[in-house]
């Protein structure tokens, strides 16, 4: 059982005949780890909550929630593994709500406050967390950062609102692992991972 997409990827390359269940974000069709969500092949199966997918809705669900800011700042980790897939979504969703959006994008957690604080010095009105596990380690800190402001803050997994962010926006990923669950007591009892 692997997650998230880089420790699939990981642990397909060294145990190229093993079963590998996946279980978290990323897309594996992308990855070339499978050949379709509905027919895997090969040995890597599982589930995956596709945040890169759901990343272009945290615009539209902040904007419904707080339909009063303009210019959004959206905080991206540098070495996200999908990186460009949500810097994309985020330029599309953007533009299409006509609002003016300013970007920080960081490398590590030491860069964390610097970029918020130009981008309260950019004026923004709320803030969008691009998803990345390093942020969700450090949700606390940026949360507490974005509520000083007074910025309504959307990012990803649950623990995000429960940290005090205004809207979270992702799969469950509890219900993602036990779904995993449910693949290896297939594949242990026969069942090839890529039928599954």
């Amino acid at each position: 059982v692997a997650g998230p997409i880089r420790a699939v990827e990981a642990a397909a390359r060294a145990a190229s005949r093993t079963p590998v269940v996946m279980v978290g974000g990323g897309d594996p069709v992308a990855a070339g780890l499978v050949a379709s969500l509905a027919r895997p092949g090969g040995m890597v199966t599982g589930v995956s909550s596709l945040s890169s997918a759901l990343s272009e809705k945290f615009l539209e669900l902040l904007l419904a929630a707080a339909p009063k800011v303009r210019r959004i700042g959206f905080l991206v980790d540098t070495a996200a593994a999908l990186r460009d897939v949500h810097l994309a979504n985020a330029r599309r969703s953007v533009k299409q709500h006509s609002v003016e959006a300013r970007y920080a994008e960081l490398a590590r957690p030491d860069e964390i406050e610097p970029a918020l604080a130009r981008l309260a010095k950019d004026g923004v009105q709320a803030l969008v967390v691009m998803p990345s596990t390093a942020f969700g380690v450090e949700q606390r800190r940026i949360v507490k950062f974005a509520l000083a402001q007074r910025w309504p803050v959307i990012a990803g997994a649950g623990g995000w609102a429960e940290a005090g962010a205004l809207l979270s926006y992702s799969a469950d990923s509890l219900a993602n692992y036990r779904r995993a669950a449910y693949y290896v007591d297939r594949i242990l009892k026969g069942a090839k991972p890529g039928d599954l």
